[in-house]
């Protein structure tokens, strides 16, 4: 079994294939495919769900997490705003079409 954590996130290479969490599904972490000037590798926490109560007819929809920064944002920071969102998601919301809306919005 796989469960994210930081020490896992911080030893992935760069163009590693997607961690996914076995204990919380939809919940990864993707990884860039070169390493920046400086040598660090982008690493992204992401939610993948199915919005209006899921099934293959619902729409696919990626929410972006937030980039992992050790000590400020790092795998059990990602994984509680990915519980509140799917705590969200159960009652009928979709966060990544809420997000799109407000960014329109806001011009």
């Amino acid at each position: 079994m796989v469960q994210i954590t930081d020490t896992r996130v911080a030893a992935l290479k760069p163009g590693a294939p997607r961690l996914w969490d076995d204990k919380f599904s939809g919940f990864c972490v993707h990884t860039a495919a070169k390493a920046t000037r400086k040598g660090q590798v982008r690493k992204t926490f992401y939610l993948f769900y199915r919005p209006n109560g899921g099934g293959r007819s619902a729409a696919q929809r990626w929410y972006k997490l937030g980039v992992y920064a050790p000590k400020v944002f790092g795998a059990a920071k990602a994984r509680a705003e990915a519980e509140r969102l799917i705590g969200l998601i159960r009652q009928g919301q979709d966060p990544a079409l809420d997000r799109k809306k407000r960014r329109e919005a806001d011009g």
